[in-house]
């Protein structure tokens, strides 16, 4: 089965959860992250949208009804979170400067992990959804672009130093 569905043809990044299709169009001038029901594979349909203007949206990660989503614009290096309970009413609950260029995100729990191109592996405590704040950093000069977390270990792709292997005491 090939469903295409034509006024989205610049997506670069999906997230499925719960039969909803977290999707980042880059077609929309660099600034949206479409929802689509995909309960029904051979009829997908778009429930919500999110389009700030002026942001480059990268690589969402979901939690539950959160979205937690990369904006490495050129004024960027943010982490949004957005609540997605209601997807045709999207709010952004706030945004985390992390002064860099973040490209990947990883949420354990209340833990948020960043993999940021000029600041390394950034951790943040997310218990407080409204006000995340930095809690651990490890930079080697590289240029962090993806994570992925197990237990207290992180698995960081690196452009200059290939795979990285961190332990996470925290």
């Amino acid at each position: 089965m090939l469903v295409i569905l034509p006024d989205m043809k610049y997506l670069v990044f999906v997230s499925v959860s719960d039969n909803l299709a977290y999707i980042i169009d880059h077609h929309s001038d660099y600034n949206s992250l479409r929802i689509i029901d995909v309960s029904n594979p051979s009829n997908p349909f778009q429930v919500g949208i999110h389009a700030p203007t002026g942001v480059d949206l990268w690589n969402p990660f979901i939690q539950g009804d959160y979205v937690f989503i990369c904006n490495h614009a050129d004024d960027g290096g943010e982490l949004r979170i957005l609540n997605a309970s209601n997807p045709s009413n999207i709010v952004q609950i706030t945004v985390f400067d992390g002064g860099g260029d973040i490209y990947g995100i990883y949420v354990d729990g209340t833990t948020i992990y960043l993999a940021d191109y000029f600041k390394g592996l950034i951790v943040v405590n997310g218990s407080n959804l409204s006000n995340p704040t930095k809690i651990a950093q490890f930079f080697d000069g590289g240029h962090s672009n993806d994570l992925e977390v197990i237990g207290n270990i992180a698995y960081v792709t690196d452009m200059v130093n290939g795979l990285e292997i961190i332990e996470v005491m925290i």
